[in-house]
C-alpha cells in the first residue's frame, strides 16, 4: 500500500498548475471564505458541511451523487435491488430514508420511501452549479426533517453560464449519455431547462443462471425558474433498470426488472421574513422477479413476486425567520400528506393480502434560536415535534428532534460542538411488509454528539471531526432473514482528519484519513473501516487534471481496496470541451458484499462481492452555443 501511495504522489508531483481567473461567485462568499466573522460564525453554525464549487464539479467530472457521497463517512452503496442506497442492509429494498436531497431549496422526496435518494441517486447532475453536503442534522433554515446526510444542489444561473449546451458521453462498457440544456435570464428571472437521456450499462455478474443485470436507462426533464423571492422547480424521469438481486436469496434469477416514473412540481415564495413552499412528488413503479425459487416464505417456495404501485406526497411548509436583539429565530410548521396505493401485489401469480396502509400524514412544528454571544460565538437550540398518523389501524405516534450546539470562529480557528436527538418514524413501504418481523416495528431513536475543529493559515486548511452515536431499536436481519429491531444499544463512532493545500486559485491537493466503527447490538459484532484518500485537482493552460486514490481497509471482511481515478478535461475553445475519466482503474477498489443462501440445502453460499465504484472509462464532449 505504501508503494502505491508513493507512486501516486509522484504522479501528482508532475502536475503543473497555473492561475485561473475564473469567477466563482456566490460560493466564494460562503463558509470557508467569509471575512465577516459574525456572518462566518452564523454560516458555520448551520451544520457540518462540505462544499463542492462549480469548478470542483467540473474538474472532478462529477456525473451523479455517487461521485460526491463516496467522500462522506457512510460512503456510497446500492441495495440488493440495484437502488442507490448508501445505508443499505439486508433484504430491504431501500434503507436511506434519512438522506435528504434538495434542489434549489426544494426537497425532492417520495411518499413510499421517504427520500428522493431512491430516484435521484443516479441522475445526471450536469445542471448543478454547486453542491453542499451536510453531515447529521442541520439548521432548520435548511431542513426540519430527521436527517443523517443533507444534500443541497443548486442549479446553474445565467450570470456565469448563460448559454446553451449539448453534451455527449460514451463509456467503455457501451453506455452513453446525451443532454441538451439552455440557461437564460429575462427581467431578473433566471431559468434553466434541460433534457437528458442516459443508458448506464454496468458490469454483469454471472451466477448459476443468466448474468445479473444492473443497467439503468433513464429519460429526464428538468426546469428551474427563480428570482430573488420565488422559484418554480419541475423534475420528471422515466426509468427502466435491471433489478439486480432483489429478493433472491441465492442471487440467481430468471427475471429481474424495475420500471418507474417520477415527477416533482414545487413552488416557493418569500415575503420578507416569511417563506411559503408547496410541492407535489409522485412515483409510479413496477417490479418483477422470477426464479426457482426466489426464497421460502412460511414454508412455501416463492418462484415469482410482482408489485405495481403508485404513490404521491403533497408537502407544504410555512417558515418565519426574524432577528430580535442577538437572537436569530426560526419557527415554522410543515405538513406532508402521503398517498400510497399498491395496485397489485402477487406471489407465484396469485394476489396476496396487502398491508392496508393507504395514507400517512406527518405534521410538524419547530423552533430554533441561535443566540450570538459575540461576533465569534453563537449558541443554538432547536426542537421539533412531529405527529405521524397512519390509517388502517396502524399505530400513530409522536416523534421528536432536538439540535443544540455552540460554534466559535476567529480569523484562523473554527470549533463546532453539537448534540442531537432524533426519533425516526416508519416509512410506508415497510409497514406491514413481509420483509419485517413486526407489522409496525419500534421507531429507532438516535442520540449523538459531534465535534469539529478547523484551522486555516494561508493556503493550508486542517480539519478534524469526531462523532459518537448510540441507537435504540436499531434494525438488523435476524436468523429468519427478517428485519427485526435490536434489543440493546448500537453504537456508531466515526472520525476523520484532513489536510487541504490550495496552491492556486482553483488548484488544490488534499489528504484525509477516516475511521468508522459500528458495534451492533443485533449482530453482536463490530465493524471497523479505515480509509485514506489522496486527491488533487489543478489547471494547466487549457487542461484540467484530476487524480485521486482511495485506500480502504475493512477489518470485518479482511479486505483492502485500492481505487485509482484519473481525469482530464481539454478546454479546446470557448465553445468546445473534451473530457476523459477513468475510475477504479486498477480494478481493486473497495467491495460491497451480498450474502447468499441456498434454500434447497438450507445452507449459506459464497458471498457475492462487487466493487463500490465500477471500473469504467468515460469519454465525452460538450458544445457550448
Amino acid at each position: 500500500m505504501r508503494r502505491w501511495l508513493f507512486a501516486f504522489s509522484g504522479v501528482l508531483s508532475l502536475s503543473i498548475n497555473a492561475f485561473c481567473d475564473s469567477s466563482i461567485e456566490g460560493l466564494l462568499n460562503t463558509i470557508e471564505k467569509k471575512s465577516d466573522l459574525s456572518e462566518k460564525t452564523k454560516l458555520e453554525n448551520s451544520g457540518f458541511s462540505t462544499i463542492y464549487t462549480c469548478n470542483d464539479l467540473a474538474m472532478m467530472q462529477v456525473r451523479n451523487l455517487s461521485d460526491i457521497l463516496k467522500y462522506t463517512m457512510d460512503g456510497y452503496r446500492t441495495s440488493r435491488y440495484g437502488l442507490p442506497d448508501p445505508l443499505t442492509f439486508g433484504p430491504v429494498p431501500f434503507s436511506s430514508s434519512l438522506i435528504r436531497i434538495f434542489i434549489d431549496d426544494q426537497e425532492i422526496t417520495t411518499a413510499m420511501y421517504g427520500s428522493g435518494m431512491v430516484i435521484l441517486g443516479d441522475l445526471d447532475l450536469g445542471f448543478a452549479d454547486h453542491i453542499e453536503v451536510y453531515n447529521l442534522s442541520t439548521s432548520f433554515a435548511y431542513s426540519s426533517e430527521p436527517t443523517s446526510v443533507l444534500i443541497r444542489i443548486f442549479s446553474k444561473k445565467a450570470d456565469r453560464d448563460g448559454r446553451g449546451s449539448f453534451q455527449s458521453m460514451v463509456t467503455s462498457r457501451g453506455g452513453s449519455t446525451q443532454n441538451v440544456q439552455y440557461i437564460g435570464k429575462e427581467n431578473e428571472i433566471d431559468y434553466i431547462t434541460r433534457i437528458s437521456a442516459s443508458n448506464d450499462i454496468r458490469k454483469e455478474y454471472e451466477t448459476s443462471k443468466d448474468d445479473l443485470n444492473r443497467d439503468v436507462k433513464r429519460y429526464n426533464v428538468f426546469t428551474s425558474i427563480k428570482d430573488e423571492t420565488q422559484s418554480i422547480l419541475i423534475n420528471a424521469s422515466k426509468t427502466n433498470k435491471g433489478g439486480w438481486l432483489g429478493p433472491s436469496m441465492d442471487a440467481s434469477l430468471d427475471t429481474s426488472k424495475i420500471t418507474s416514473e417520477d415527477a416533482h412540481l414545487g413552488y416557493s415564495k418569500t415575503f420578507d421574513d416569511l417563506k411559503f413552499s408547496i410541492a407535489y412528488d409522485g412515483l409510479k413503479d413496477h417490479t418483477l422477479y422470477e426464479d426457482t425459487p426466489l426464497f421460502s416464505y412460511k414454508g412455501t417456495p416463492i418462484r415469482s413476486i410482482e408489485n405495481k404501485s403508485h404513490s404521491s406526497a403533497l408537502s407544504t411548509e410555512l417558515k418565519y425567520a426574524t432577528q430580535i436583539g442577538d437572537h436569530h429565530l426560526i419557527t415554522g410548521a410543515k405538513y406532508r400528506d402521503k398517498i400510497i396505493n399498491f395496485d397489485s401485489v402477487q406471489m407465484n401469480g396469485s394476489d396476496i393480502p396487502k398491508s392496508g396502509l393507504t395514507r400517512q400524514s406527518v405534521g410538524s412544528l419547530f423552533v430554533e434560536d441561535s443566540y450570538a454571544f459575540t461576533d465569534t460565538l453563537v449558541g443554538t437550540l432547536g426542537v421539533q415535534n412531529s405527529h405521524v398518523n397512519n390509517n388502517s389501524g396502524y399505530d400513530s405516534e409522536d416523534v421528536q428532534m432536538l439540535r443544540a450546539g455552540i460554534t466559535y470562529t476567529n480569523d484562523h480557528w473554527t470549533s463546532k460542538s453539537f448534540v442531537f436527538h432524533t426519533e425516526s418514524y416508519i416509512e410506508p413501504y415497510l409497514i406491514g411488509s413481509f420483509y419485517m418481523k413486526s407489522a409496525y416495528p419500534e421507531k429507532m431513536t438516535l442520540d449523538s454528539i459531534a465535534q469539529e475543529f478547523k484551522y486555516e493559515e494561508g493556503p493550508s486548511l486542517y480539519e478534524f471531526f469526531i462523532s459518537y452515536a448510540w441507537m435504540q431499536d436499531a434494525p438488523f436481519v435476524n436468523a429468519d432473514l427478517r428485519v427485526d429491531t435490536a434489543k440493546g444499544i448500537t453504537t456508531h463512532f466515526s472520525s476523520y482528519l484532513q489536510y487541504t493545500y490550495n496552491y492556486e486559485a482553483m488548484n488544490k491537493i488534499s489528504l484525509a484519513y477516516r475511521y468508522k466503527e459500528i458495534d451492533h447490538a443485533g449482530y453482536l459484532k463490530e465493524f471497523r473501516n479505515h480509509q485514506v484518500v489522496l486527491r488533487n485537482q489543478n489547471r494547466y493552460r487549457k487542461f484540467d487534471f484530476f487524480e485521486e486514490m482511495f485506500v480502504t481497509r475493512s477489518e470485518y471482511y479482511n479486505d483492502t481496496g485500492y481505487d485509482l481515478t484519473l481525469g482530464v478535461r481539454y478546454n479546446v475553445s470557448d465553445h468546445l470541451i473534451i473530457s476523459l475519466k477513468g475510475q477504479n482503474l486498477l480494478n481493486k477498489g473497495e467491495k460491497q458484499y451480498m450474502t447468499r443462501f441456498d434454500f434447497s440445502t438450507m445452507s449459506s453460499m459464497e458471498t457475492l462481492s462487487i466493487p463500490v465504484q465500477e471500473r469504467i472509462v468515460m469519454l465525452g464532449f460538450e458544445w457550448l452555443f
